[in-house]
């Protein structure tokens, strides 16, 4: 789970979350995203989609609120 607070830096959130991914012990390939820089949200969640397995259904909950 990771959940960015309202009014921070969007640098600092986007590398918690490729943090947060990399952490991950879910995430097949979390050792694949260790250490990236995402240089926007579309590459943030890039990596989203290089951690998930192949092999299984995975759901990713994106809530903008």
């Amino acid at each position: 789970m990771f959940q960015a607070p309202r009014g921070r830096n969007a640098v600092a959130e986007r590398a918690d979350f490729t943090a947060a991914l990399a952490q991950s012990a879910a995430l097949p390939g979390a050792e694949l995203v260790a250490g990236l820089q995402a240089a926007d949200w579309n590459q943030a969640l890039r990596s989203l989609a290089i951690a998930i397995p192949d092999d299984a259904p995975s759901i990713a909950v994106i809530d903008e609120g």
